[in-house]
């Protein structure tokens, strides 16, 4: 239970424990209570928000959340809203949208900052509405019927386009060049009257269209890439595009995306989960049934997002067949590029309907090449536990905080787990506590001994969590970095006790307001409590601040600029940029390529043979490939590949990476194609004829060679398989008195 206001809690030993009257520090003044019955809520910036609630009715605040206003509608009545949109480039310009289950569509546009809004009735039900990133007031839209309609004057009138085709989904060019083609480019799911499908795109509002790829029937979109699904033979095959920086081919950009198990993927079997630092991390699992078990593979790609190989399996994956809490517990760790955490199933064959999974809290630092257990806190007196945690699965189905790391508070992460050797989804309360870790996961501490919601105030200045294992008044913050807790009660007036489902900051976590979103009594509120009211100084650089230095990640060392913990301090600007130091390339830069497998018995070292279970597609590993266009090059794997968003320099990269070749050019070859394999045979015969003679003038040379190819008769021992030049037995202090002869039983199947 969390104790009365203006008391410190008493906290593990970890922590430091004081009084109030030590601590010296006044309580934010009363918080802001509003009964909001909330639906969709829309930052625009640090200050603006909106707010629609159940009601029909919307309200806007310019103070980052603490005061809303409750915005003058037409006629002064409620109109359906489903969501809210602001104007890429303008954000003055807002509007609402109904739900589709309307039979019109009820637009409220403003283009005053919401200071007044017009009604505005359309006479389809429109719905995936997607704003311009780059045009304002250009608005695509679909209705029930699969028409798609584009606006131009931010929703107030609308054209169909693209009239002979029925569209599924519709997406602007994302790729961020500033061509006139691209600025109003569209990407479509387009099907003809014959029923054949096809990814169309036009530069001219379906004047003109180019079809891409046939067989397209699904498409997403990120920042980082453009995700089409096509048919593929019996099953469906994934493309993408980068946005940043596409390719130069004759589909726009696509390319089609090859996986250990071939081309083929359902399209309701895979999840993009992350592309932030552009390697592309997808959750593929079997279809989903209600006996569907509890777990996932997950997948990851090269730079250009097409060559996937495994990373992880038997992830913890929330099987949802209405798609509405389908979710993975895996999750970046914001503000440290190419460190993941994952919850594995320690029980895959017995977890299922019947038997709760048993999951581990691993955590990976190269983009998921090596995996490790979360160090349990301080004093841990059983050596074989570790801090496992909830992920986002426990959070859909029980309330409790998942993992939360923020891209401005570099290294902090909140958590609500169990120190043990497993945690169960449905652990008992009294066994949960709340854990913070300041240097990005290596080490934690319990801060709380219940599981809580939290939020990070102000770059990470201010801590803030809440009890969501009891209804409660009550919130806990921190001002100097988690080292104490201090008690508030956000409602003294009526005695209520709230559900606290979330606890909100401005996207960028800048602001000094914190929002509390709970329920009680049938009813929404929100409760704003604003920091500033502490009088806390600002930072002095000179004193406040630390520097929080990752070990290599993705090949380099990130140097943060923070504030200190002990600091008391608030921000009124911005951090400094981090720097960036170099690494020079070791294997930890690398990862196995496509059909190749790590056959190293230990995390310190990365061998890449060639996988045994891998089917090979056409072309694979041809030297040159039948596709090889003249005066272009072309690459030859040697096993491995640098992990995509790695920046290491030197070192052991020209030994690894690809052996890159010129594509044949010679004119006579150009001609005569059939010159240069008649060449080839030719050499060789003379070469055989030449060899014959020579072994058979030296009879002793003879057995020679036949003894080492293991075809001499006092041979027992047969030659090696090929393998990477790197795997060469010399290079690894392998003698031949080393050597053993292994049985299956030997080679252990390391599943985590």
């Amino acid at each position: 239970m969390i104790a009365n206001s203006n008391r410190i809690q008493t906290k593990p030993s970890a922590l430091l424990s004081v009084s109030a009257e030590l601590y010296g520090f006044p309580q934010p003044s009363n918080a802001n209570k509003q009964i909001i019955n909330w639906n969709a809520w829309t930052w625009v910036d640090s200050k603006t928000c909106y707010v629609s609630d159940t009601s029909n009715f919307l309200y806007k605040s310019v103070n980052s959340g603490f005061t809303f206003q409750k915005l003058a509608l037409p006629n002064g009545e409620g109109v359906p809203v489903q969501d809210i949109l602001f104007d890429a480039v303008n954000p003055m310009m807002v509007m609402t949208i109904s739900p589709p289950t309307q039979p019109k569509t009820y637009m409220l546009i403003s283009q005053d900052g919401g200071q007044s809004f017009l009604l505005h009735v359309i006479n389809v039900a429109l719905t995936s509405l997607k704003v311009n990133p780059r045009v304002t007031g250009n608005l695509i839209a679909m209705n029930n019927n699969k028409n798609l309609y584009v606006s131009t004057d931010f929703g107030v009138t609308w054209n169909q386009i693209l009239t002979s085709l029925k569209i599924k989904e519709a997406y602007w060019d994302p790729a961020s060049t500033d061509s006139d083609e691209s600025l109003v480019g569209i990407f479509a799911i387009g099907t003809k009257a014959d029923g054949t499908s096809s990814l169309i795109y036009t530069s001219d509002f379906g004047k003109t269209t180019t079809s891409i790829i046939d067989g397209a029937k699904d498409i997403d979109s990120t920042d980082n890439y453009l995700y089409v699904a096509a048919t593929f033979g019996a099953g469906t095959s994934l493309y993408v595009r980068s946005n940043q920086d596409p390719v130069s081919n004759n589909v726009m950009g696509f390319l089609q995306c090859q996986f250990p198990f071939g081309k083929v993927v359902e399209t309701n079997e895979f999840a993009v989960l992350d592309d932030t630092t552009g390697a592309i991390w997808l959750g593929i699992s079997p279809k989903s049934t209600a006996t569907s078990p509890p777990y996932s593979s997950i997948y990851v790609s090269n730079s250009y997002g097409n060559i996937f190989t495994l990373q992880a399996q038997y992830v913890n994956h929330n099987h949802d067949m209405d798609n509405r809490f389908d979710s993975y517990d895996f999750t970046p760790f914001y503000g440290l590029p190419g460190v993941y955490i994952i919850n594995n199933v320690t029980n895959p064959y017995q977890a299922g309907a019947n038997k709760s999974p048993i999951l581990r809290s691993l955590i990976s630092y190269n983009n998921g090449g090596n995996w490790a257990q979360l160090a349990a806190p301080l004093p841990n007196p059983n050596k074989q536990n570790s801090l496992n945690i909830f992920g986002q699965t426990t959070y859909t189905k029980r309330g409790y905080g998942a993992f939360y790391s923020h891209d401005h508070a570099p290294g902090l992460a909140f958590a609500s787990g169990i120190v043990n050797n497993g945690i169960s989804p449905s652990a008992p309360l009294n066994k949960i506590s709340t854990f913070l870790t300041r240097d990005g996961g290596q080490s934690w501490n319990a801060v709380f001994d219940n599981p809580s919601i939290y939020e990070f105030v102000n770059y990470g200045s201010i801590l803030v969590y809440a009890d969501t294992g009891i209804n409660t008044n009550n919130i806990s913050y921190s001002i100097d970095g988690g080292l104490t807790f201090i008690d508030y009660t956000f409602d003294t007036a009526t005695g209520v006790m709230y559900d606290i489902q979330d606890i909100q900051n401005d996207p960028n976590t800048t602001s000094l307001v914190a929002i509390i979103l709970c329920t009680a009594n049938g009813n929404g509120y929100a409760f704003s409590i604003d920091f500033s009211t502490i009088g806390l100084p600002v930072c002095d650089p000179t004193k406040d601040y630390e520097y929080f230095v990752t070990n290599d990640i993705l090949g380099a060392q990130i140097n943060y600029t923070r504030i200190k913990q002990g600091s008391t301090c608030t921000l009124t600007g911005v951090l400094p940029e981090p720097q960036y130091i170099y690494s020079v390339c070791t294997f930890d830069d690398f990862e196995c390529d496509l059909g190749f497998v790590d056959i190293s018995y230990n995390d310190s070292q990365l061998i890449c043979a060639i996988d045994p279970n891998f089917t090979p597609p056409n072309d694979w590993q041809a030297d040159p490939p039948s596709d090889c266009p003249l005066d272009t090059t072309y690459a030859i794997s040697r096993g491995y590949r640098m992990i995509a968003g790695d920046v290491c320099i030197n070192g052991i990269s020209s030994e690894l990476m690809p052996t890159i070749k010129n594509c044949p050019t010679s004119s006579v070859f150009k001609k005569n194609k059939w010159l240069a394999p008649f060449i080839i045979i030719l050499v060789l015969v003379f070469a055989g004829i030449g060899i014959f003679f020579f072994l058979h003038k030296n009879p002793e040379v003879k057995e020679k060679i036949l003894k080492k190819l293991g075809l001499s008769k006092d041979q027992k021992y047969s030659s090696l398989g090929i393998r990477p030049n790197s795997l060469a037995d010399d290079e690894f202090g392998i003698e031949d008195d080393d050597a053993q002869i292994l049985n299956d039983n030997d080679l252990n199947n390391d599943e985590f």
